[in-house]
């Protein structure tokens, strides 16, 4: 019996420094990596899921400008139309393609931000609450 109170007492005195040393050991693998980046010029690093989130996010609105110009073009077909029932029917179609593709492109962009932004706040959450529930500071 005197054995075991002698463990649990030795396991309540170490068992947060072991605890502690795993919190430094991230942390300090995590200011080598931001070091290293800093020492090579490289700015902060950044994760390969927000490099593809903001590459999707700006060929989104790359496309997005392209069917607005066409809403345009489209607009100014109708105009100089002047009543032909060819160019009104070409202006028509093409102010229709250009609505249904920023619908679609407004839908895609929403969908991926949506996504961007909840992998951030699933990776930052999960990061500080196990960091903060299990080695709380």
């Amino acid at each position: 019996m005197k054995k075991f109170f002698l463990v649990l007492i030795l396991a309540c005195i170490f068992l947060p420094t072991f605890a502690s040393a795993k919190v430094d050991l991230y942390s300090q693998i995590d200011k080598q990596i931001v070091a290293g980046a800093t020492k090579a010029e490289l700015g902060t690093p950044v994760e390969p899921q927000a490099y593809i989130a903001s590459i999707i996010q700006i060929a989104l609105s790359t496309v997005a400008i392209v069917f607005i110009f066409l809403l345009v073009y489209g607009g100014y077909i109708l105009i100089l139309a002047r009543g032909e029932e060819e160019q009104v029917k070409k202006a028509t179609t093409i102010i229709r393609t250009a609505i249904i593709g920023l619908i679609i492109i407004l839908a895609s962009w929403s969908i991926t931000y949506f996504i961007t932004k909840e992998y951030k706040d699933v990776v930052s959450n999960t990061i500080n609450s196990d960091f903060n529930t299990v080695y709380p500071e």
